[in-house]
């Protein structure tokens, strides 16, 4: 009975918590900052944010703000389709990655679906025509990051490096994503359904993803736990 009891209230927390598949857990998401060799400029990504609020602030030497972009500024971004974590706002950067081209000139955001941000630190403009040179480099250094990203010790890393190897279709990392499938590091996810509550197991699920869409086949694997309160189920004696 007391058992039972714990994991009734256990529940209903989470319930008041995630009221949704797009609300996440008030958990810090942590923010990301890169900084040129040279140390000219800093970029500081703000990951949960209102759609008024700084999402994109670059920095001088001396930390001082030069220019900052606000969500509702930045391009190829729907708001309204962002998950949302409270005490945050929307995540916006959630599976993305940041880099500096050649000349570290220009900050490179890969979002989630594939589609760039990519700013002049100089003029703060938002580019929207860059040179050949300069797709070349950036195709090249996405498919190194996500080579890297995927054997990294960060759950997060691993997440972001298997869904942009899918997206790509890197069948040369074919061998380090089935490795996914059976880690015990694991970002994990709870999401509400029809009063349901699951645990979601989110590099698994990439990974799967990312084999699947290069015509490999994946055996059964957990992808997630049904972790649903019923009182009188052999569950939860």
């Amino acid at each position: 009975m007391k058992k039972q009891l714990i994991i009734f209230y256990l529940n209903i927390f989470i319930l008041l918590i995630f009221l949704s598949s797009y609300i996440y857990a008030s958990w810090p998401i942590p923010n990301e900052t890169i900084t040129t060799s040279n140390s000219l400029f800093t970029v500081e990504i703000q990951t949960c944010v209102e759609k008024k609020e700084k999402a994109i602030i670059i920095k001088d030497r001396n930390k001082s703000d030069l220019f900052s972009f606000k969500l509702e500024e930045l391009p190829s971004i729907d708001i309204k389709n962002l998950p949302y974590v409270l005490d945050g706002g929307n995540y916006w950067y959630e599976n993305a990655i940041m880099f500096f081209n050649k000349d570290e000139n220009i900050v490179i955001i890969r979002l989630k679906d594939g589609n760039l941000i990519l700013i002049n630190l100089y003029t703060g403009k938002i580019l929207k025509e860059i040179s050949e040179a300069e797709k070349l480099f950036i195709e090249k250094r996405i498919i190194e990051l996500a080579q890297m990203l995927i054997k990294s010790q960060k759950p997060s890393d691993k997440e972001a490096g298997a869904i942009i190897c899918g997206q790509l279709k890197l069948k040369e990392t074919i061998p380090d994503l089935k490795k996914l499938l059976s880690g015990n590091t694991n970002s994990i996810r709870v999401h509400l359904e029809n009063d349901k509550a699951f645990i979601i197991f989110t590099i698994r699920q990439a990974a799967k993803q990312a084999l699947e869409s290069m015509g490999e086949k994946v055996d059964a694997v957990i992808m997630e736990e049904d972790t649903t309160y019923r009182p009188n189920t052999e569950y939860n004696k």
